[in-house]
């Protein structure tokens, strides 16, 4: 699997789990929606460390709850 992919499965999952919408999350992260947009396309190339420490806090986990589920334990990333 492609990493940024993974990373918009991350936020996709978390937003539904916490159920928010892409206009709540973008504004409880202080990003612009259309970032937000990119990030979840899985198409972006550099995602900011700062854009995903935003996104944890406003779903109120650690950034490294955000990355610790399997497919980031356990993939080797192209």
């Amino acid at each position: 699997m492609d990493f940024c992919k993974a990373i918009a499965d991350r936020v996709k999952s978390l937003m539904k789990e916490f159920n928010l919408t892409k206009k709540e999350l973008a504004e409880k992260a202080n990003i612009p929606r259309e970032y937000l947009d990119i990030i979840l396309s899985g198409k972006h190339n550099d995602i900011s460390i700062k854009a995903l420490y935003n996104i944890s806090k406003a779903l109120d986990i650690t950034i490294i709850d955000f990355f610790n589920v399997k497919v980031f334990i356990k993939n080797n990333f192209e």
